[in-house]
């Protein structure tokens, strides 16, 4: 652990903490949204769970993997590019039923009732003091 935070650079879409010699780590970023197994069958949650075991037994002794999970009810540009779509539309009986859902669901994410579940997963890897060169 560290006792205060490193430094880190952006490079690659990688972050570098502490520069690439010894002690020093590398890592990236996913962004992780898992289908919504509420109603799944019994094997489809095996499955899911199995894939999550290959995932964390995957991992090598100098790896990391840090899982943050959150919820919110941020839907505001997804709704919007649907109203947007909707302004396209002639056909009056389209339209009207395209806005009163838009409404309906603006309404349920300001009140937070429509959400939605993510995780950011973020893979580290630690540097080695001599790494091999290629052709070594």
């Amino acid at each position: 652990m560290f006792e205060r935070a490193p430094n880190g650079f952006f490079v690659n879409d990688l972050v570098l903490f502490n520069s690439l010699r010894r002690g020093g780590y590398v890592a990236k970023g996913f962004v992780f949204e898992a289908p919504d197994l509420t109603n799944s069958p019994i094997a489809d949650l095996n499955e899911f769970q199995e894939q999550l075991c290959l995932l964390l037994a995957s991992l090598h002794e100098n790896q990391r993997l840090q899982i943050q999970y959150f919820s919110d009810s941020d839907y505001k540009a997804e709704l919007l590019r649907f109203q947007q779509e909707t302004e396209k539309f002639e056909n009056t009986w389209t339209k009207r039923s395209r806005n009163e859902r838009f409404v309906r669901y603006w309404q349920a994410m300001v009140e937070r009732k429509l959400r939605r579940q993510s995780a950011n997963i973020v893979e580290g890897i630690i540097a080695h003091a001599n790494p091999q060169k290629e052709g070594a």
